[in-house]
């Protein structure tokens, strides 16, 4: 059914005095009843239609969400929502919120580095092992991207942190070699990160890959 078949079908039942917040009321009324799904099956994101999963997302309070993730990833970030918020704050909220993301982690707290680090400060050693983005290296900036704005939503607020982001795949990714490849840089985030240039590997792998890019962040 069109929008405007659903107002022409609200006129209908409508009486002519009715306002348009009440037209719209029954508009989205007849919407969700085209709903091809039980409303359980409508809330669980494991069975949900792929187009409900924002509104899914929304109603959860989703931290970080991209519609141009792979639908696993958008269905896996919905079901670790609660988890998610429930830890906030915590270790374990960012594990959480990392591990939807299809993203292993490390975390050393201050007082485990060696040298003893920054007070109340933590490093973070993240690894992707799929591509977020279709067409897109496995580690790119719209990656990093996510991986930061993920931690920084879950993290404790005050606290700063360095963040090294790694890729981790088996077989050809593009890195020319034939064993274990690794790549350092180092950017400057001080402020917000927004990443302006797409970091290319071009590698050919037929093993394990490691690509390391090390950010210093800081609590904003």
């Amino acid at each position: 059914m069109t929008e405007a078949s659903r107002t022409a079908n609200a006129d209908l039942i409508l009486p002519a005095s009715a306002t348009k917040l009440e037209r719209a009321l029954v508009a989205l009324a007849l919407r969700i009843g085209e709903i091809p799904l039980p409303l359980p099956d409508a809330k669980d994101p494991a069975r949900t239609a792929l187009a409900l999963l924002p509104h899914l997302a929304w109603e959860r309070s989703v931290d970080v969400w991209d519609p141009d993730w792979p639908e696993t990833v958008q269905r896996a970030v919905v079901a670790a929502a609660y988890e998610v918020h429930r830890r906030k704050g915590t270790r374990g909220a960012i594990e959480a919120a990392l591990a939807a993301l299809s993203v292993d982690v490390d975390i050393v707290e201050w007082f485990d580095m060696a040298p003893m680090g920054e007070p109340y400060s933590f490093a973070v050693t993240a690894y992707a092992r799929t591509n977020l983005y279709q067409d897109a290296p496995l580690l790119d900036a719209r990656t990093i991207a996510s991986i930061d704005q993920t931690i920084r939503r879950t993290k404790p607020a005050s606290r700063p942190y360095r963040l090294a982001v790694g890729a981790l795949a088996e077989g050809s990714i593009g890195v020319s070699g034939t064993a274990t490849a690794e790549l350092r840089g180092r950017l400057d985030a001080r402020a917000a990160f927004r990443p302006k240039r797409t970091i290319t590997l071009g590698l050919a792998a037929t093993s394990t890959v490691q690509i390391h890019v090390r950010l210093d962040m800081r609590a904003t």
